[in-house]
């Protein structure tokens, strides 16, 4: 008799009022692609709540999973534990498992939820097939490295599952179970062009110690080869007509030498894609030569995460960026053509205002073509809650309001202060002689001014971000 394959529907969560950017959901596409790989017959599916309603009495009865897993960001955690709900109401007795970031960062939160059986912490792509292989064998769930699950009524976190080393042996995503469509015609994360593209990860971890940031993957950075790269990028050209790649790691430049051999291989095997990097560039680790190549090689955006300009809070947080070797990068990447955006952080614990009004002035001063001016998030699992907690700081925020447009506010200044000095912000970097007409004039995507028009006017005039 033929073992019976798995069946796994795996959901990306989302709240309506929640960012209107969105990509495809990489880290299920991941899963998806493990499962696979260890079950060529395993029946999947992903739903993207952001494309399409969940519709679980239909999913339940037309495609019939045994197992299910949800994926969240925090400010997707209420919709992610509704989603659970659903299922169970609409009748499904199978496993139910949570992922993600929140998950990571909010475990025993999430396991207060009698509606979900486990929940994957850090990295999931050996812990899904385990799970599955122990359920095949009718083993118990209890005890499998990088999750956390309920005994006796207890809630249990099971120690942390090892890093993957090797980055090359891990499948390739699943790319065939998302509508590349339907992706390329929304909002995404660098949002310069609507065109069909797709979001990379090149490598996992990052080695620098921010106490704002996350820990999922590691703080030793873990790269993909570059033929590796190069081979997935070819793959997604010519077989599923990719335009342009999305590379979003935490640190993509961390080897300049893998850099260039990465861009000069997209020149040598003839691909017409462009790369666009709405995070994973430090910018105090890119030369001219490497922006050049990387430009050559089809780089026509690049983000760089400065957040502040007070030296002493660079030491705070652990950043330590080179702000002056930050500035030339800024400054070699718009020369080479590269359009440019900045992304600052406002109301760290202990920050004045001058310490704010310093940020927003070094931001001025950069010929970047965009910035982004975000408030201070304090995940739990990260020093910067700690540190605002130990400060009297509030950080029992309900989660839609762990957003850089949401409610929470750590720093010294009052809630009003704060947005008054975000809307100042705005003003101040976008209100500049020749500004906007340089935006409108270097922008790839000019057909959407309207919509950062409207976008400017509440962030720089509204009564608040949210």
């Amino acid at each position: 008799m033929k073992e019976k394959e798995p069946r796994v529907l795996l959901i990306k969560s989302y709240r309506k009022d929640g960012p209107d950017t969105i990509t495809q959901p990489l880290g299920l596409m991941y899963l998806a692609a493990s499962v696979r790989n260890q079950w060529p017959g395993a029946a999947l599916r992903i739903v993207d709540m952001r494309l399409e309603p969940l519709r679980a009495d239909d999913m339940l009865r037309s495609f019939r999973p045994d197992t299910v897993g949800i994926s969240a960001l925090t400010v997707e955690a209420d919709a992610m534990h509704q989603a659970a709900a659903e299922l169970r109401r609409e009748g499904f007795e199978g496993l139910i498992i949570a992922g993600g970031p929140h998950v990571s960062s909010f475990t025993f939160d999430v396991m207060q939820d009698g509606n979900i059986d486990l929940a994957v912490v850090g990295e999931g792509e050996n812990t899904i097939v385990e799970i599955l292989e122990r359920r095949k064998a009718a083993q118990p769930l209890f005890d499998i490295p990088g999750t956390a699950f309920r005994r006796n009524g207890q809630i249990h976190i099971a120690e942390p599952r090892a890093f993957m080393e090797n980055l090359d042996d891990i499948p390739w995503p699943a790319w065939n179970l998302t509508d590349i469509a339907a992706y390329s015609s929304r909002n995404r994360f660098s949002n310069m062009a609507r065109r069909r593209y797709m979001a990379v990860l090149t490598s996992r971890g990052c080695p620098f110690h921010c106490i704002f940031c996350h820990k999922i993957h590691g703080k030793k950075v873990r790269g993909r080869s570059a033929k590796d790269v190069l081979n997935e990028m070819e793959r997604l050209h010519a077989v599923h007509g990719i335009e342009e790649v999305e590379i979003i790691d935490d640190f993509f430049n961390y080897d300049l030498t893998r850099v260039q051999e990465i861009f000069r291989g997209i020149r040598e095997r003839g691909m017409k894609v462009r790369v666009a990097f709405p995070n994973a560039l430090r910018g105090d680790r890119l030369d001219g030569e490497t922006l050049r190549i990387m430009r050559e090689g089809g780089t026509y955006f690049a983000g760089f995460a400065v957040e502040t300009a007070s030296p002493r809070l660079q030491k705070m947080i652990r950043k330590h960026i080179n702000l002056k070797k930050l500035r030339t990068a800024v400054e070699d990447a718009v020369k080479e053509g590269i359009f440019c955006q900045g992304f600052f952080m406002l109301g760290f614990p202990t920050e004045t205002r001058d310490e704010m009004l310093q940020t927003i002035e070094f931001a001025a001063s950069l010929p970047l073509h965009l910035a982004t001016f975000s408030l201070v998030i304090p995940y739990r699992g990260t020093e910067i809650y700690e540190m605002a907690s130990s400060l009297g700081k509030r950080t029992d925020y309900d989660y839609g309001d762990l957003s850089i447009t949401g409610g929470a506010n750590i720093s010294e200044l009052s809630d009003e202060e704060l947005r008054a000095i975000a809307r100042l912000a705005n003003r101040r970097f976008y209100l500049r002689p020749g500004q906007i007409w340089r935006l409108l004039r270097k922008h790839p995507n000019r057909r959407d001014m309207v919509r950062y028009a409207v976008s400017f006017a509440r962030r720089a005039f509204g009564s608040g971000d949210r």
